[in-house]
């Protein structure tokens, strides 16, 4: 793409979750090549690096802070809250959905994608609230179980995860889990399709 600005090269770059805008600039100097940052974002980086008392980049909207991720869902470093936008991109409407907010494109529809959107939303809500205590409840898995089809894929991975659940119990812990991350990972492998049509769609509007 030809741009009225030189050596800036807006490109797009395909991913599964839809394709991905990528801006570079350089500016060649017999020093090396020179980066260019905003300069508030900058400094709002370096204040958080330094100061232990902050844990999110802002006090608001906590799970659009998330990164988009596809493993590692009983690791606390997956909910760290490090993701932010530029003051071009502030809007949500321009900030491309994530596994843990594509459930707010769907929350008035039913079907897989929508219940598979959702326990990420409620897995993520519950390490934010609880920290290492974070729990997921039964009967939530169980109603988002009932908003699939009664085939596939997605289903069976929320049988998969109400197998983890002994007789009587209603929670089971989040962090730390493998046996409960095997199924968020293959859940979160099929809502690549999903996002990527959500994050087409917003672009298309």
């Amino acid at each position: 793409m030809i741009t009225p600005y030189s050596n800036v090269w807006p490109k797009t770059l395909s991913s599964p979750e839809g394709d991905r805008l990528v801006i570079a600039v350089k500016h060649a100097r017999l020093s090396g090549d020179q980066d260019f940052l905003d300069a508030e974002s900058a400094r709002t980086a370096l204040e958080l690096a330094k100061d232990v008392e902050w844990w999110s980049v802002s006090a608001s909207d906590l799970i659009y802070q998330l990164r988009q991720v596809k493993s590692h869902f009983d690791d606390p470093s997956t909910y760290y809250l490090c993701r932010t936008s530029s003051d071009f991109a502030a809007n949500r409407p321009y900030q491309p959905n994530s596994i843990f907010t594509n459930t707010s494109f769907y929350q008035a529809q039913n079907g897989d994608g929508v219940a598979a959107s959702r326990i990420f939303y409620l897995v993520a809500g519950a390490v934010i609230k609880a920290g290492a205590d974070a729990k997921l409840a039964k009967q939530a898995v169980v109603e988002l179980r009932g908003r699939c089809s009664n085939s596939g894929d997605i289903a069976q991975e929320f049988n998969n995860i109400l197998t983890l659940y002994t007789e009587g119990q209603s929670f089971i812990q989040i962090l730390d889990n493998k046996k409960l991350n095997k199924p968020l990972e293959a859940l979160a492998k099929r809502l690549s399709t999903y996002i990527a049509t959500t994050n087409k769609s917003a672009v298309t509007g």
